[in-house]
């Protein structure tokens, strides 16, 4: 039998690299990222060596393994640029150390040091945490309170005194919490069926704007409040490292 070694085409290579490398981190490019031809032309190889006969795979040798990178700061810049496309905490954040590393002239040290201790205090201020846990505490109080203001007969009763004033039915008929939900389901479904309904149209309504307007209110905040607070560096880049703060970003300081 002959045995064929698997060949790539150098010129795609080159030309793949090259647009991974010169692609501007927005979210024009984000879409280009994970839609463009580079990605086909890649996804296209890995099937190849998926259907090749396994005497023909190259297996790595122990150097290489050794000089694989074991953290985001061991990645070329193409790799973290496409892992970011995605949304990986640990490649935005050393995409933003080494936009600080290149415009401030530091080394990777003092980079860390400036984004743990400058830059990631600021992505969450304190009225960003009330906010947070106004919403939190008044959602929860409503989902918890519904299910008594329903099905439970004092509650229901103390509630139709004080603000309903309906004709309360016969004692056997408040007999199981069944009974009970029947009757006051007739006042609770106007606020529950408007409410959810108020929800569905906002969520729609915020769809047809676009993207932009999509995205929370307090996160939009935090990245203009970032941008301005730090001009000098990208803006694309300092948005996306907001976009994951909240989710608890681990910066190592050492060398």
């Amino acid at each position: 039998t002959i045995r064929r070694e698997p060949t790539h085409n150098n010129q795609e290579l080159e030309a793949t690299s090259a647009m991974l490398r010169h692609l501007a981190f927005s979210s024009r490019s984000r879409c280009m990222l994970l839609n463009g031809p580079a990605v086909h032309q890649l996804s296209r190889w890995c099937s190849k060596g998926r259907t090749m006969s396994t005497e023909t795979l190259r297996r790595p040798s122990i150097e290489e393994c050794q000089s694989q990178p074991r953290a985001p700061c061991e990645m070329s810049n193409e790799a973290l640029l496409i892992l970011s496309a995605n949304g990986d905490v640990g490649a935005r954040t050393e995409r933003l150390i080494r936009e600080i590393m290149a415009v401030d002239e530091v080394a990777w040290t003092e980079a860390a040091r400036r984004v743990k201790h400058d830059i990631l205090p600021r992505c969450t201020t304190n009225f960003e945490m009330m906010m947070g846990f106004a919403g939190y505490t008044s959602m929860m109080l409503a989902a918890i309170g519904s299910l008594p203001m329903v099905f439970h007969k004092e509650t229901a009763l103390w509630f139709n005194t004080r603000f309903v004033t309906a004709d309360v039915p016969e004692p056997k008929d408040l007999e199981t919490w069944l009974e009970v939900g029947t009757w006051t389901w007739g006042w609770m479904e106007p606020p529950l069926g408007t409410f959810s309904f108020a929800i569905l149209c906002v969520q729609l309504g915020t769809q047809s704007l676009g993207p932009q307007y999509q995205r929370p209110f307090l996160q939009r905040r935090r990245e203009q409040l970032l941008i301005s607070q730090f001009p000098q560096y990208n803006s694309a880049i300092l948005a996306d490292f907001s976009e994951v703060a909240s989710r608890g970003v681990q910066v190592a300081e050492g060398v």
